[in-house]
């Protein structure tokens, strides 16, 4: 009997037995525990003194009911604490109807009813949340046979934007078989929608028409995930983005084919590495390699503070080795907070190359304007004075000044050929080409060539492997030929070897006159073929001029290489 006792008393529920008449005959401490308080009854009244206001009419209404049916389970109310506030207690009441006794256990359920009222909060917040979500969510349950196959799936919920996307309204569409929403969806898709509800991995789809409402022009982005026993799809309209994200790699498509394809040379500068980390193709074609970093930080350092780089003139390296020149323009860029130069050359080279052609030509003009009158004027004095001086050559009586004679008819015969080769150099009238083997031409005039080189002691040694003729005029190749193995001479030392060489390269004819001098230094090779320049105490200036001008008679490219060891002049027909 004790244990049933102590039972009683320490039950964490408040357990009261009650006559029919409503008189309290024995209680246990609990609902003094759940109040916080002493709690004194004696009749059912007592409880109405410690009861919520609102919860004592339905309290008695349900009296009757009790006594009908015997016993009353999980009815709730409110009791008020020591601190004031109410707690929610849960009831179930049984009558012995053979001894007329009332059992009532109450349980304290206030915890259990705060979390019921805020998770239903929530769940209403979360509704709340999805009604107004801006992309369409919708929720289905499993429908399946007898086999426990999948065979449909019931809609259970749809938010506002799918019901709008769908062009059904919630009661329309909640309740409904998938296959009745969307009769359209093709066998596909349901192996889609079975394989997440089966595997539980979500899957993502792009689709553009899904039912008769949805047009073509919708582009959308579908998650598919599982849900409990079925799935939830969100449905995300991605038209804009999709049209944006085009545009976009449209724009990047016309600039990267501007940027690659342009004419110019266009490069990007990595600011903070002095690299260069993209460039195009003209660029790479023309700029050799190895002469990247130092073309990047000449143009760092003329990069002026406001970051805008406008028409700069800077030396670079060419693919043929050349020293080649570019005009610069560009801007600093910052993109994600790293600085960039962005920046455009254009290749001035070949444009230099023309204006000091047109300023020989303007001095070839000036040669030919002066050509008759030179030719008129000059020579035929000199010619009386040279007749002159050879009569007084045969006078006996200036034996003694014979010797002087000989050096002023010498120096006549000088300015008379310096006269020639000006004319020769303003010349500008047609000649007749024919088709010529260049190695005979060279053998022809050998033996003058070794006339001129034996007094320098000077060795001539051929080279001779031209196979193709070219369409020359004799007179003018043999004038071209004389100059340069002259200059040759005049620039080496008694007892070196003079090469003169002719091969074949890729169709074309080559000409090569090399010595063994000292070299032509870099300042003075630009220079060489302009008209009266000289390093030559006693030149004239004119000899590589003329050879230049023979050149462009025949279509031929004159090119030159020089060092310590020597220079070749080589001639491309």
């Amino acid at each position: 009997m004790d244990h049933f006792k102590n039972l009683f008393e320490l039950s964490f529920d408040m357990l009261v037995v009650m006559d029919c008449n409503g008189r309290v005959v024995h209680y246990n401490s609990g609902l003094q525990k759940m109040l916080g308080y002493p709690v004194s009854l004696d009749s059912m009244k007592d409880f109405y003194t410690y009861m919520h206001h609102d919860d004592i009419a339905a309290m008695e209404a349900l009296i009757p009911q009790l006594i009908q049916e015997g016993e009353l389970s999980g009815y709730l109310n409110r009791f008020r604490c020591l601190d004031g506030s109410y707690k929610w207690l849960q009831w179930n009441v049984s009558l012995d109807q053979i001894n007329m006794y009332f059992y009532v256990i109450g349980r304290d359920v206030h915890h259990q009813k705060s979390f019921e009222q805020h998770l239903a909060a929530q769940e209403l917040w979360y509704r709340s949340c999805l009604d107004n979500l801006l992309d369409g969510f919708s929720y289905y349950k499993t429908v399946r046979d007898e086999c426990g196959d999948i065979i449909d799936f019931r809609s259970e919920y749809m938010n506002d934007t799918f019901c709008r996307m769908m062009n059904y309204s919630k009661d329309e569409a909640v309740g409904r078989l998938w296959s009745q929403l969307f009769p359209d969806f093709t066998e596909e898709i349901r192996e889609v929608l079975k394989q997440v509800t089966s595997s539980g991995k979500p899957v993502l789809r792009q689709e553009r028409v899904y039912n008769k409402w949805l047009t073509d022009e919708e582009s959308y982005d579908v998650l598919y995930y599982k849900m409990g026993d079925g799935f939830a799809c969100s449905w995300r309209n991605v038209t804009e983005y999709r049209r944006a994200q085009e545009h976009l790699e449209l724009s990047n498509l016309k600039f990267t084919s501007a940027f690659h394809t342009n004419a110019t040379m266009n490069f990007l500068i990595d600011l903070e590495t002095a690299t260069i980390i993209e460039m195009n193709q003209k660029f790479s074609q023309t700029m050799r390699r190895g002469y990247y970093s130092h073309f990047v930080n000449s143009i760092m350092q003329a990069i002026p503070d406001q970051g805008l780089l406008e028409n700069i003139e800077l030396p670079f390296m060419r693919q043929s080795g050349e020293t080649g020149y570019g005009v610069i323009s560009g801007e600093v860029l910052e993109l994600k907070s790293k600085r960039y130069f962005l920046a455009f050359a254009i290749d001035i080279t070949e444009l230099r190359k023309a204006k000091k052609h047109l300023l020989l030509m303007d001095k070839l003009n000036l040669l030919s304007s002066m050509a008759a009158s030179i030719a008129h004027e000059v020579r035929n004095p000199m010619t009386t004075i040279k007749g002159f001086l050879q009569l007084m050559q045969k006078n006996t009586t200036l034996a003694s000044y014979r010797d002087t004679l000989n050096l002023m008819i010498s120096e006549l015969d000088r300015a008379n050929g310096i006269i020639s080769e000006y004319l020769s150099l303003a010349n500008t009238r047609f000649v007749q080409k024919e088709q010529k083997q260049l190695d005979v031409l060279v053998s022809n005039i050998l033996p003058l060539l070794e006339a001129d080189a034996a007094y320098s002691n000077i060795l001539i040694v051929l080279d001779l492997h031209a196979t193709e003729p070219v369409t020359v005029e004799e007179k003018e190749i043999r004038q071209l030929l004389l100059n340069l193995t002259r200059n040759a001479i005049e620039a080496m030392e008694s007892g070196g070897e003079l090469t003169i060489r002719t091969r074949m390269n890729q169709g074309n004819v080559i000409l090569e006159v090399s010595d063994q001098g000292h070299g032509i230094p870099k300042e003075h090779i630009e220079a060489i073929f302009t008209p009266f320049y000289t390093t030559k105490e006693t030149g004239s200036g004119l000899g590589l001029a003329v050879c230049r001008s023979i050149a462009e008679h025949h279509d031929a490219n004159i090119e030159i290489e020089s060092s310590e060891e020597g220079t070749t002049f080589r001639v491309v027909f």
